[in-house]
């Protein structure tokens, strides 16, 4: 069995189309980390000189640790006075993490303040501890990056997975993988966990190599900071308390389950249609079709569910947590997954198998 998925799995890599998808995945990933990582970080001295990369994270560092804490109306007046440029616009200049967490919700235009108090600030929060005010480039980056990065691993996965079953169809070979001793069990069954096995493997790669990345870059500064209070208008919605790591941490559960879902759905379209093309166009017309969700008025714990809104994450943790607050939405598209995998071997075995009879 063993080396029955091990040459599913060569099958899939060594497509030319999958190569050409990871150089493009590459490349791109490359250009976000240079907008989101350390490279993109800049500063204003009390001067008016701008600094950048890590010599404007370490400085963005000491700030956030001369206000880390309890957020009170007090500290962010103090923030705005301290740094605000004096200039009519001077809610748009690059100051530094903290004065841009805070302006987001605290400031005028010219830098002053807006007269509102933190319940004001955060209408949608409802969590009895208060806000937590801290360093939060590295996680907010970390996050923004990972959630275009998985929603361009998701054209990846559909166009190396589509071919899994249709493939055979299209060149005739299911009739003799079938008749074969093992054709109707073990052969299917290598074809879905050698998937599975191709999923796990590159969004691991790639998740990896992101946080390798952005802790040698930020560290794990502020990671018991609320990620509300973040200068990037990045989950300010969230409306229960949520420090940056545990984000980044819900971020990883709900980007692995929707590869997982967006693999089972792959592989059954796979399964189902006689051309790997059919497969490909279909598989990616339902990975995109939840963009519409919100203009057609579809519930949002429906859309949740779907690949696209996994990896766009900051739309499911938003929803209140479930059961008095124990329990977060997050778990929801990460049980679907894991309900999904026994499924897939044993629906994508039977369909497999019933093509050729048909």
């Amino acid at each position: 069995m063993i080396r029955l998925i091990g040459f599913e799995f060569g099958k899939i890599l060594k497509r030319k189309i999958v190569l050409a998808a990871f150089i493009m995945l590459a490349v791109f990933g490359i250009m976000l980390y240079m907008g989101d990582g350390p490279q993109g970080v800049i500063s204003r001295l009390p001067d008016g000189t701008y600094i950048g990369g890590k010599e404007a994270i370490a400085y963005d560092k000491q700030v956030a640790a001369e206000y880390e804490g309890i957020l009170t109306v007090e500290k962010a007046r103090s923030i705005l006075e301290r740094f605000a440029p004096g200039t009519p616009d001077g809610g748009l200049w690059t100051i530094n993490s903290i004065y841009r967490a805070v302006q987001n919700f605290f400031g005028n235009l010219d830098g002053s303040w807006n007269g509102l108090t933190v319940e004001e600030a955060f209408p949608d929060y409802q969590g009895e501890k208060p806000l937590i005010l801290g360093y939060t480039d590295g996680y907010t980056g970390f996050i923004m990056m990972g959630m275009y990065l998985m929603v361009t691993l998701g054209f990846v996965l559909i166009t190396a997975l589509s071919p899994v079953f249709s493939e055979e169809y299209s060149r005739r070979t299911d009739a003799l993988i079938l008749t074969a001793r093992y054709g109707k069990s073990r052969c299917s069954r290598a074809k879905v966990l050698a998937a599975f096995l191709f999923t796990l493997l590159t969004v691991g790669v790639c998740l990896l190599v992101m946080s390798v990345l952005f802790l040698a870059g930020f560290g794990l500064t502020g990671g018991d900071s609320s990620i509300q209070l973040n200068s990037r208008d990045l989950l300010y919605a969230l409306p229960y308390f949520m420090t940056c790591l545990e984000a980044a941490g819900s971020c990883l559960v709900l980007w692995l389950a929707g590869a997982l879902i967006l693999t089972a759905l792959t592989l059954m379209l796979s399964a189902l249609c006689r051309t790997p093309f059919l497969t490909l166009v279909t598989a990616l017309t339902l990975y995109l079709l939840p963009m519409l969700g919100p203009s057609l008025h579809i519930p949002r714990g429906l859309l949740s569910l779907t690949p696209f809104w996994c990896f766009l994450s900051e739309w499911t943790l938003t929803f209140p947590k479930l059961f008095g607050g124990e329990f977060s939405w997050i778990w929801i598209p990460a049980l679907l997954a894991a309900v999904l995998i026994p499924l897939v071997l044993y629906l994508g075995r039977r369909v497999f198998a019933r093509h050729q009879a048909g």
